[in-house]
């Protein structure tokens, strides 16, 4: 077992060379992975970007919508205010009914 300072160098180089080749392949993994994560957060950014325009856009474009709706049902509470006014000043039925008798008299009278 006793080696030649060559021979202990030649192994110490083999062993270097192994460890740069293991390096080397850790250093390509590592790149890899932060590339994928890279793109990754990419496409979040991009995902994230989307799902606010268009939420944003849809309240951009429906919001004249629900305004006109608003102002429809407005409009139609006011109609239904001035139909409640209008009927509240009828007269109650009990004045509506002697009327009607009264109509009623006068055409069976008159037969």
């Amino acid at each position: 077992m006793n080696m030649t300072n060559q021979e202990k160098l030649d192994e110490m180089y083999d062993v270097i060379q192994d460890l740069r080749y293991n390096i080397d392949d850790i250093h390509g993994t590592l790149d890899w992975i932060k590339r994928r994560e890279t793109i990754k957060l990419t496409f979040t950014v991009i995902y994230w970007l989307l799902i606010l325009g268009i939420v944003f856009g849809a309240y951009y474009y429906i919001q004249p919508l629900l305004g006109g709706l608003m102002v429809g049902l407005t409009g139609s509470l006011d109609t239904l205010q001035s139909f409640e006014k209008t009927v509240g000043g009828l007269p109650d039925l009990s004045n509506l009914k002697k009327i009607l008798e009264a109509i009623s008299g006068t055409a069976s009278t008159t037969k």
